[in-house]
């Protein structure tokens, strides 16, 4: 892959996210000898050398003063015994810099009672009210005030208080997936022509039962596939991703599991202290019986696109969408 398409999509991989998680969860054990080298807090910025491939920024959206704050104020804590929230956010960055827009947010919501590991992601256009600083798209929260701010956004918008945030840089996706040994996922005719007309090495050629095993570019290029649907279609895409490598998780060798990991750590950025940690570890033997549910925030029915500022948004129904997390955190 050319460095113009590596610069070119700025908005990448729910499942690199969620691959963090599994080597969390279903790989904590590995992660538990190399839990030191997770880094725990931000690091400012560096200065980037410049770009050779330059690209219109986003448009800033209005912002409002702090007092101008909605009339309904924050919601309601949802708050429910013996669920643990992790926060993931994920940036496309070329360095080790995590104060850019956060192009994932996934809350992973770890439900004991019900042995359920409930997926929520949240829609990077969604316009929001970012808590004293004003109206901006909820990838914005990040650029305000770091990961804290992100959490303080989601719990002031749908009243869920998160327990630990996990940062993610996208730039190691390729090389995670090939430590994994590739993914097996299922695909249409029309998604193999893309990825090979963009890929280069390994053809896919065309199966019937439509079961491809892929590398980490054909992976990455599977993920950024924006030409077949919209940006909601790239979602569902990206979930069935997801799901692939939850499957492979499950089949991975102490030293597949141990290389993936080693290449996460390096450009992972987490408040989790070193008890939460080892209470994941502990939790391990239990995962594997657990099932794996996932939903988008805004959900379908509650939201519109719409522009404000000369940028694209999405509004969305608040109301409707805190009794749908509401619904699923009871269960």
């Amino acid at each position: 892959m050319n460095e113009l398409n590596k610069r070119k999509y700025r908005t990448v991989l729910l499942g690199l996210a969620l691959l963090l998680t599994l080597l969390l969860l279903s790989g904590a054990w590995v992660l538990h000898s190399s839990y030191n080298a997770l880094i725990t807090t931000p690091e400012p910025a560096a200065p980037e050398a410049e770009a050779p491939v330059s690209f219109t920024p986003e448009p800033v959206l209005p912002i409002r003063e702090a007092e101008e704050e909605p009339s309904e104020g924050p919601t309601e804590e949802i708050s429910f015994p013996g669920i643990y929230h992790i926060l993931l956010l994920g940036v496309d960055s070329r360095s080790n810099t995590y104060d850019t827009r956060t192009d994932t947010m996934l809350l992973v919501s770890i439900k004991k009672k019900s042995k359920e590991i409930l997926l929520t992601s949240f829609l990077r256009d969604t316009y929001v009210y970012i808590p004293d600083w004003g109206y901006q798209r909820l990838n914005a929260a990040n650029v305000v005030g770091g990961p804290e701010k992100v959490m303080d956004t989601i719990h002031y918008h749908f009243g869920i208080t998160t327990d630990d945030y996990v940062f993610v840089n996208f730039r190691s996706f390729v090389d995670i997936i090939d430590r994994m040994g590739g993914v097996d996922i299922e695909l249409n005719d029309l998604e193999v022509d893309y990825i090979n007309a963009r890929t280069s090495g390994e053809y896919l050629n065309h199966v019937p039962n439509g079961v491809y095993h892929l590398n980490g570019e054909q992976a990455l290029s599977f993920c950024r596939n924006r030409s077949i649907g919209s940006d909601l279609r790239r979602t569902e895409q990206q979930r069935r991703l997801v799901t692939a490598l939850w499957n492979k998780t499950q089949t991975l060798s102490l030293s597949e599991m141990s290389s993936a990991a080693e290449a996460v750590l390096a450009q992972t950025v987490t408040d989790m202290d070193r008890k939460t940690f080892l209470s994941l570890v502990l939790l391990l033997p239990t995962l594997k019986d657990y099932t794996v549910e996932q939903q988008q925030i805004p959900a379908d029915g509650t939201f519109r696109f719409s522009t404000i500022g000369g940028a694209s948004v999405i509004e969305i129904d608040f109301d409707a969408n805190r009794e749908i997390l509401k619904q699923r955190l009871s269960d």
